[in-house]
């Protein structure tokens, strides 16, 4: 079932719990079972970047819990991921974009 659920100010939100990302292959399935993600997304850190920077509808957020354990089991491939996010994120406010890409990081 691909789900995201929204907040009160209709924010798509989609939460990732760290205890199920054991791979980054778990991290993109994770994402791509988000109806917000496009069924072509590709699974791979290029789509995540694409996908970030536009394919996804704004508001958007994603809630990384347990995101310590994550980044144990991805090591690097968690920096490159979450380095892509902050920069997605970046992109946006440097825009000037009211509704905007945003994740946080929880442990």
């Amino acid at each position: 079932m691909r789900r995201c659920s929204h907040s009160r100010k209709n924010e798509l939100i989609f939460t990732i719990d760290g205890r199920e990302i054991l791979t980054s292959n778990d991290f993109h399935a994770k994402l791509k079972a988000c109806s917000a993600v496009p069924d072509f997304y590709g699974q791979n850190l290029d789509a995540l970047s694409d996908t970030l920077f536009g394919l996804v509808e704004r508001p958007f957020m994603i809630v990384w819990t347990n995101a310590s354990v994550s980044q144990a089991n991805l090591g690097e491939e968690f920096d490159k991921i979450t380095e892509i996010m902050a920069e997605a994120a970046k992109h946006d406010e440097d825009m000037g974009l009211e509704e905007r890409f945003e994740f946080e990081l929880v442990d």
